[in-house]
């Protein structure tokens, strides 16, 4: 899984912008990597390809697919969430708007 999801990431990266961001988005800076802000987006997008579960602790979102975590937007691409203790993300009533911009973005790089 972890090679699958890797080969996702560039295409993540490529569709990261201000407006897919949660806060503030400088696609220069990369002392925090290109997917900063961009944790919940990220995490949906893997949920969508690969299935699994949206973790969340702090404000932050990664994936739990069959029994192992994997958080895509980490710097150096480790796939260890940051967070011991984490729970299920809710599910949502209403996708949130960036969410589906984002991932919508991701398939159209995908079959460019």
């Amino acid at each position: 899984m972890k090679d699958k999801i890797k080969q996702v990431i560039p295409y993540l990266e490529y569709v990261a912008s201000p407006d897919t961001a949660y806060k503030e988005y400088d696609p220069t800076d990369d002392r925090q990597g290109r997917l900063h802000n961009h944790c919940g987006c990220v995490a949906y997008v893997i949920q969508k390809y690969f299935g699994g579960e949206i973790r969340v602790c702090r404000g932050h979102y990664w994936n739990k697919i069959d029994g192992l975590e994997y958080d895509a937007t980490h710097k150096k691409l480790d796939f260890m969430p940051p967070y011991s203790v984490s729970r299920v993300s809710p599910k949502r009533k209403k996708l949130n708007p960036r969410f589906n911009t984002f991932y919508n973005r991701v398939e159209w790089a995908l079959h460019e």
